[in-house]
């Protein structure tokens, strides 16, 4: 981690002392957290920088969070939320391959509601050809002595439809014997209403487990944030057994209701509210600030 940091910071000297194409930002977030448990506040803050040179990236970002709970205890935490280093190889106009290699959370490579909550530490490869991509990761895993994994999905979009498919299978060894496949679909209902609307849905299962091996969610995306006064609101339906998804890469929220919304008031500030209907009600409300 001290390595990923120093790369983080040479990265943006880089960028400031030579001409090379960069790009930075950040967000700064205040969330509101109540379940029957705690109650807390917390901030956050990230950074982040992209140097692009012809074929050839570097991207970098990194997270000082701060939890203030009701009893007065403050856990600070900074961590490298993304350091990778890729390089495109592109053989024709509507093919290319790229590689890339270093950390980041594996939810920015994969999207599943279900898993993915882990960090990914190795080799991620990548190839598309007009509506087809696939690409497959070498995950040495947040820690080099508990589990490494090896992931791949493929996906399809049919553009006329349209429909967008994706099929991903999944290895944890050795401590976490896990082998998971998951289905998901993404169709969107613009040409029906003639706004920002789609329904997905998610099938997943753990082929190492006898029992209690299944898990899948389903949902409604209404709108898109792109300027200001602009809405997004989505609603899911998840539902994981306890031998789906190993407990370190679990990213659901159990067997329940989630409701997550967000407005922009201005280009550069929004509001979000997400209420999780589990067992008792989860609620959390931030503020975000980015640019």
């Amino acid at each position: 981690m001290k390595f990923l940091s120093v790369l983080f910071c040479l990265c943006m000297t880089v960028c400031t002392a030579t001409e090379l194409p960069f790009s930075w930002g950040g967000d700064i977030r205040i969330k509101w957290n109540h379940s029957d448990k705690a109650e807390y506040l917390n901030y956050e803050g990230s950074l982040f920088a992209k140097i692009e040179h012809e074929n050839a990236w570097l991207d970098t970002k990194v997270k000082l969070a701060v939890d203030d709970w009701i009893d007065e205890i403050n856990i600070g935490r900074v961590s490298l939320e993304k350091a990778l280093v890729g390089y495109r190889f592109a053989f024709l106009d509507n093919a290319n391959f790229f590689a890339e290699v270093g950390h980041a959370k594996l939810d920015y490579l994969f999207e599943s509601k279900l898993q993915n909550n882990s960090y990914f530490n190795g080799l991620h490869i990548g190839y598309s050809l007009n509506d087809f991509y696939i690409h497959a990761v070498l995950n040495r895993g947040t820690s080099f002595s508990s589990h490494y994994s090896y992931m791949g999905e493929a996906t399809y979009t049919w553009t006329k439809i349209p429909l967008n498919l994706s099929y991903s299978v999944t290895q944890w060894q050795p401590k976490n014997d896990f082998f998971i496949s998951q289905l998901k679909g993404f169709y969107s209902l613009r040409q029906l209403f003639n706004k920002s609307i789609s329904i997905y849905a998610a099938i997943l299962r753990n082929h190492k487990a006898s029992s209690e091996a299944n898990g899948y969610y389903a949902g409604i995306l209404i709108g898109k944030i792109l300027k200001a006064r602009d809405y997004e609101i989505d609603l899911n339906y998840q539902y994981c057994c306890k031998n789906a998804v190993p407990e370190f890469d679990y990213n659901g929220i159990g067997h329940g209701i989630q409701l997550k919304g967000r407005y922009a008031v201005t280009d550069s500030f929004s509001l979000q509210g997400k209420l999780n209907f589990v067992d008792k009600i989860k609620a959390e409300v931030s503020a975000i600030y980015s640019w």
